[in-house]
Order: structure tokens, then sequence, then C-alpha cells
């Protein structure tokens, strides 16, 4: 799980295809709201197979903090890898500040800072990371 989480608080853009409503006229802040929600549902979640595989567009195409490019199918494969190291590290948990979201159709562009609090033996170790 070690992998996952650094390229989850390091540098990352995302673009995730927001199926939130089965009818044609969707109002824009009611899915600004529930995109919001799904953020602080998923940095929740994190370690959530389950989360990644809704939250992810099955066409992403996700850049990791080292600048290489992969898809849904990779970040669910490091998921179903990393599952036995999860009972055994406590890992940081995160949060955002400074969310926009911008629509266009029925995609949905999140721009944010992360906020990764990892625990240490002498208190809270906080990081912070553009992300968009």
């Amino acid at each position: 799980m070690k992998q996952l989480r650094i390229s989850l608080s390091g540098f990352f853009a995302f673009i995730l295809i927001a199926f939130l409503s089965s009818c044609s006229q969707v109002n824009p802040q009611q899915e600004k709201a529930a995109l919001t929600e799904l953020l602080g549902e998923f940095l929740t979640n994190v370690d959530d197979p389950n989360m990644h595989d809704r939250l992810w567009a099955e066409d992403l195409v996700y850049t990791g903090s080292a600048g290489t490019r992969h898809g849904k199918d990779v970040i669910m494969d490091g998921m179903s890898e990393a599952e036995s190291d999860t009972a055994q590290s406590t890992g940081p948990s995160y949060s955002y500040d400074s969310l926009q979201v911008k629509l266009f159709g029925n995609t949905a562009a999140l721009t944010f800072r992360l906020i990764a609090e990892t625990p240490t033996t002498t208190g809270v170790d906080t990081s912070y990371y553009l992300n968009s």
C-alpha cells in the first residue's frame, strides 16, 4: 500500500466522468455539490478498492508524481496488491482545501490542494500537494 499512498499523496492529475443523475437536465450547482461530496468520501476511504472503482472513469488517464501515465486498470491492480499491507501500517489521512470544480458536459475537472496528515511518534506530519 505504500506505493499507492505515495502516488495519491504526490502531485497527480485526474479528470473523472461524472454520471450524477439519470435526468437530462442537471443543475450545475447540484453536480458540483455531488462531486465535492464524492471527493470527500473518496479521500476518507482511499484504501477501499470499491471507492476507487466508483471514482475513476473507465477511460481515465492518470499522471503520477513521477510523470508516468496509466489507466484505471493499473490503479485497480495496485489496490488488490496492496490490500495485505493495509492492516499492517497506519498511513496518512487525506482532506482538501481550495477546491475548484469545472464542468464540461459529462466531464468534470477538479483542482485542489491535497492535505495528507500522517501520524508520527511526536504528533502529526502535515504535507500539502497541488492537484488538478
